[in-house]
């Protein structure tokens, strides 16, 4: 089996190349760290080489970015450590970074993370996006304000000339009582 096929059913480089949906709570040039879907602990994180590696093949920078991530998980998530596991699973290195809260570590039973735990701890990491989406509300907003702002425009001009229709009735009136304005030539103006 090529390499390139390798890649192609490898499930990792799936997610590493963002081709299959995960929890991404970081990303360097060189590897992605996403959530683990099946944690061993709330928070469970695997680092993922965007290449196709063995652990022996892992770049020194990969090592440095799951260190300092782990660093971060522990002061996020008020756990006691954080584990750090490698394996090699269809010959796609993996950096396993779990949360010790209690007694966990790579050999401890898995459970299946809920969607709400997932956004908690990615939440932590990345920009909510319901704040980007609040970010991009305000120029949403504006932009149908616009045309609220011409129809209050409209509106208001609306009621201007209805307001100098009003005044042009309540001047007529008088106007139509006095004949002898009719009859002069020059143009009336209104004050």
């Amino acid at each position: 089996m090529s390499q390139e096929s390798e890649n192609q059913n490898c499930v990792f480089c799936l997610i590493a190349s963002e081709k299959l949906e995960s929890y991404k709570i970081s990303e360097i040039q060189e590897a992605i760290a996403v959530l683990e879907l099946n944690p061993v602990s709330k928070g469970h994180t695997m680092v993922l080489p965007k290449e196709h590696l063995q652990l022996k093949e892992m770049k020194s920078k990969i090592v440095l970015f799951a260190q300092k991530l782990a660093a971060q998980l522990k002061e996020k998530l008020n756990s006691k450590d954080i584990e750090i596991a490698t394996v090699d699973f269809q010959g796609h290195g993996i950096i396993n970074l779990i949360p010790v809260y209690n007694e966990e570590n790579i050999e401890s039973k898995r459970y299946k993370a809920t969607l709400e735990e997932l956004q908690e701890v990615q939440s932590l990491f990345v920009d909510k996006p319901e704040v980007k989406n609040e970010i991009e509300k305000p120029a949403e907003k504006e932009v149908k304000k616009v045309p609220e702002k011409d129809e209050d425009k409209k509106e208001k001009e609306s009621k201007l000339e209805k307001q100098e229709e009003t005044d042009k009735k309540q001047q007529e009136p008088a106007e139509k009582h006095s004949e002898p304005e009719k009859k002069i030539w020059f143009p009336r103006r209104i004050p």
